[in-house]
């Protein structure tokens, strides 16, 4: 069955923290947030100081530290100090209050034993709301909380510990701004308030390096108004201004592909043993090399560090797709779209629906999903998608005539609709209006200067589309170009979308024999969580292969993978 949206957001909290395990060790220390004046600026203040002090901890060795996710999770829950010890598996808790009037601030802190409550350090700071003071208090709790649990620190400790990032109290207090606004997934407003940081310091490279990571996330998720452009130049100034620091180190990830990003990566933890978006990037730099196991393992100990991370959940649950094992994908899936549960990401949703499509091969529960969406989410994309798998071809052509998207996405379906009805001539007429498309867009891309795997991927669209018009030696010519550029491309899950449209390339020219071997060799594993035996039986683009002499034991020798 489906777990609707609505349990979803009932269950959340009871299990999406699950049960410690296992201790975390007796210097472990999760960090809650700050009560604070009600007002947006305190609360902004609140948020962005734990964010500074998480980042403190994230650089002492000795010390384990819970992340900022489940850390906000705790905001306002009234549980004691011993429940919140026994959930996350800490050892000790960490609480305090600011309280602002005229320019300054008071710090009233307190450390506490998570197993009897017992004081363990605390301490009132009273100063006026300047870098050298908000920095002094941040930098003095993170070593007090080190001294308190016996955690020894190194020299080198010590140094990054007393590294200033500004000296301006104005630009010190947007980016304290900036970072409450990512806390709560504002990004616009953080990206807005890293500006105004280095407006007021060009010199800031911490708030350059948080503004180049903010406009990267925005443009990955559409929250931002930004280009690409801007964000290469925010992490260009932060490289100029200190370019072995961790902040711009973890910038610079983004930017790299995946053979750099794992130098990068690494070197950042080496500066910051604790810190949650090395550990996730880590995990996602494997994820796309296919070296799962590895990948697994940095995702796991982001969700052991914090278990309220919704990109490290999902992390998980891509990296058991990938492995074909849908049943613990779709746990860590739910858990995913629990956390999102009022305004889940559009390719979450998407990415569950296939989940129960392909992965579990259950079209009625992608279709109750569906019938469960929250509103706001846009499911045209995988209505038209389930009835084709359907073959409800009415339903289809009504969702197609209503479609308002790419019109590369619509003239790919129209092409498929008429190639299932036998129409041939409605077929090659659309695609090749789907062939013009993406002409365009693969000359767009070569005009910006995009090379690379976008190029390519967008180049096997092509050779698709010809596949489908009926151009036999174009489409061939044009796929075999494409996978001999891939070939030994580091980023191997994307690649394998290129092996896969030359299969569908092969099997919609009619050759099934060149179709089939290539099929056989792009379901070696680790491979694609969407192209599972399930989609080979249900999916009509392979309606041609079924008869082959070949195919139903490549299937049967898939399905004996399926954990």
């Amino acid at each position: 069955g489906v777990l609707s949206l609505a349990l979803v957001a009932m269950v959340v909290n009871h299990y999406v923290i699950p049960a410690a395990s296992a201790p975390l060790g007796p210097r472990s220390v999760i960090v809650l947030p700050f009560s604070a004046d009600q007002d947006e600026e305190g609360a902004l203040l609140a948020d962005g100081l734990l964010g500074e002090i998480l980042t403190q901890l994230y650089k002492i060795d000795a010390l384990t530290t819970i992340g900022r996710a489940t850390a906000m999770h705790y905001r306002g829950s009234g549980k004691t100090v011993e429940a919140i010890g026994k959930e996350v598996g800490v050892a000790s808790v960490l609480s305090g209050i600011i309280l602002e009037a005229n320019d300054r601030a008071r710090f009233d802190v307190e450390l506490l034993e998570a197993n009897s409550g017992k004081t363990l350090w605390g301490e009132s700071y009273e100063l006026p709301r300047t870098v050298e003071g908000m920095f002094r208090v941040q930098t003095d709790i993170a070593t007090q909380i080190a001294i308190a649990l016996e955690a020894e620190l190194s020299p080198d400790e010590q140094r990054l510990l007393a590294d200033k990032p500004t000296t301006s109290d104005v630009a010190y207090d947007h980016y304290i701004r900036g970072e409450g606004f990512k806390m709560r997934f504002r990004l616009q407003e953080a990206t807005e308030a890293y500006e105004q940081a280095t407006k007021e310091d060009p010199g800031f490279a911490a708030a350059w390096a948080a503004l180049a990571r903010s406009r990267t996330d925005g443009l990955f998720t559409g929250l931002v108004d930004t280009t690409q452009a801007e964000a290469e130049f925010a992490l260009e100034r932060a490289r100029q201004l200190a370019p072995d620091a961790p902040d711009t180190l973890l910038a610079e990830a983004k930017f790299a592909g995946p053979e750099e990003s794992y130098e990068i990566l690494h070197r950042a933890l080496k500066l910051r043993p604790g810190d949650i978006e090395a550990l996730l990037g880590l995990a996602q730099t494997y994820t796309i090399q296919l070296r799962i196991e590895e990948a697994r393992e940095y995702a796991e100990r982001v969700i052991a560090l914090d278990p309220m991370h919704f990109m490290a959940t999902w992390q998980l649950a891509f990296v058991n797709a990938i492995d074909w094992d849908f049943s613990e994908a779709r746990r860590f899936s739910d858990r995913a779209l629990a956390l999102e549960a009022e305004s889940p990401h559009p390719w979450l949703f998407n990415a569950q629906f296939n989940l129960h499509l392909w992965g579990l091969g259950d079209p009625a529960a992608a279709k109750q999903f569906l019938k469960d969406a929250p509103p706001g989410v846009s499911t045209t994309y995988m209505e038209i998608e389930l009835a084709y798998v359907n073959r409800d071809l009415e339903t289809m052509r009504a969702l197609l005539d209503a479609f308002e998207g790419p019109d590369s996405y619509r003239y790919t379906f129209l092409a498929r609709l008429h190639r299932l009805e036998g129409n041939t001539e409605l077929q090659k007429q659309y695609a090749d209006s789907l062939r013009i498309a993406i002409e365009s867009e693969l000359e767009s891309l070569l005009s910006r200067g995009i090379r690379g795997l976008e190029v390519e991927n967008t180049r096997s669209y092509l050779a698709e589309a010809h596949a489908l018009a009926g151009n036999e030696a174009e489409a061939i010519r044009i796929i075999t170009l494409a996978v001999e550029r891939t070939a030994a491309n580091p980023d191997r899950f994307n690649a394998l979308n290129v092996k896969w449209l030359e299969v569908l390339t092969y099997t919609f020219l009619g050759q099934s024999d060149v179709a089939v071997e290539r099929l056989r060799a792009l379901l070696s594993p680790p491979a694609r969580p969407e192209l599972t035996p399930h989609r080979l039986r249900m999916d009509p683009d392979f309606d041609a292969l079924r008869d082959h002499p070949d195919f139903e034991a490549i299937v049967a020798e898939a399905e004996s993978r399926l954990k």
